[in-house]
């Protein structure tokens, strides 16, 4: 059940989830709050699967909360007007809250965003989004509710990844994260892992975490990583504020490492490998056109060339590369496969694209030690990431 999950879902949280997981690695400890060194107040998303809600930086007061979205079963007739992601940001002012609600659009969450309401409410209070209609979504309130604290427990941790083991667990109060620290004892880095998060028994949510191209691992061979876990269900805020319900369990289901192979469920590694073979078909051209190319005036009309040649179309034969190197996929999981191959050949066309223009402009400057600098580590990153995807391919 829970490679199904993955394979219908995860090609639409792609994008959300890398941003969360260099999240985890940049955004530095929560700045002193009242007397607790803690946010006071959340901001609410409700739906009718449940609550999203995310902390009110203490320190700033704004917040805000990108969330994937399922395909509706109706949508638009053209792809670039599809529904992709929801976004809700909120800032204080004086004794009222900001709230502002839009929705991305495209299939690879780029094709620009749409605003749909723009709110002022009181603490506490939710409101209606009528505006998500449009897009064919089911309805949503969104609002600012202040946090009720209670003490946590410790969740029940399982790993079906041998290599990976928890070292050390924090609890404090809800709805402040669990704090683990995982260690890599493989000697392959790791690139990218999926949890779980269960209460009761039951499903809350999936995460994977990945920090981007496949060259740059998420726990180096032998280290640790910090990850922040979710601690509340997805239950809801009153008129008194918001005092979750915590998750009991959470569950370490897959892990994928740089040489392609993997522990755990296949879902997770169907994405990153799929992923790598739409890079792997698009960089190896790339890769051997550019190796002679030392002006930054050349360098951004090939590059420019090269992505406006490029297709997003996932091949047969790609398909059933995938297949063969994960044999125990389910046999409905095909449109995921493509899904996830087109993302890959998607994700070097928009980086060809920005370098294009990059070097265009560098050409403009007249800066032969800068240019000099940036074309030798454009074109290492370019077969840094061919590499990197032929062994994640390899196997």
């Amino acid at each position: 059940m829970r490679i199904l999950r993955l394979i219908s879902c995860a090609s639409i949280v792609m994008t959300i989830c890398v941003a969360y997981a260099t999240a985890q690695e940049t955004i530095p400890p929560t700045v002193k709050a009242a007397e607790n060194n803690k946010p006071e107040y959340v901001l609410q998303v409700s739906r009718r699967e449940g609550c999203i809600v995310f902390p009110i930086s203490p320190k700033n007061k704004t917040g805000s909360i990108v969330r994937a979205l399922f395909r509706p079963a109706q949508t638009p007739p053209d792809i670039a007007t599809r529904p992709s992601k929801l976004f809700v940001w909120a800032r204080q002012d004086g004794e009222y809250w900001q709230i502002k609600v839009s929705i991305g659009t495209g299939e690879f969450y780029d094709a620009g965003d749409v605003k749909i309401g723009e709110f002022k409410l009181s603490l506490n209070q939710r409101t209606d989004v009528p505006g998500v209609s449009q897009f064919g979504l089911s309805p949503i309130q969104v609002g600012v509710l202040k946090i009720v604290r209670q003490q946590a427990g410790k969740p029940e941790f399982r790993s079906l990844a041998e290599s990976i083991s928890l070292e050390s667990m924090e609890v404090s109060e809800l709805p402040d994260p669990f704090k683990l620290t995982l260690k890599n004892n493989s000697t392959q880095n790791l690139i990218a892992i999926q949890y779980n998060t269960l209460g009761l028994n039951r499903f809350f949510e999936l995460k994977w975490l990945s920090l981007g191209l496949l060259d740059e691992p998420l726990i180096k061979a032998g280290k640790s990583y910090k990850l922040v876990v979710n601690s509340e269900d997805n239950s809801c805020g009153d008129d008194e504020g918001y005092h979750p319900n915590q998750t009991n369990r959470i569950d370490l289901v897959s892990a994928v490492f740089a040489d392609g192979t993997h522990e755990g469920e296949p879902g997770l590694a169907a994405l990153i490998k799929g992923k790598a073979l739409g890079n792997r078909k698009n960089l190896e051209r790339v890769v051997n056109s550019i190796r002679s190319l030392n002006d930054p005036a050349e360098l951004s009309q090939q590059l420019n060339y090269l992505q406006e040649g490029m297709n997003e179309e996932a091949e047969p034969y790609l398909v059933d590369t995938l297949r063969v190197m994960l044999p125990t996929l389910p046999a409905d999981a095909t449109d995921g496969i493509i899904s996830f191959i087109r993302s890959g050949m998607h994700e070097v066309k928009v980086s060809l694209l920005a370098d294009a223009q990059h070097f265009k402009q560098l050409s403009e400057r007249n800066n032969p030690e800068l240019s000099k600098q940036w074309v030798e580590r454009t074109k290492a990153k370019y077969e840094r990431w061919w590499a990197a995807a032929v062994d994640m391919t390899s196997r």
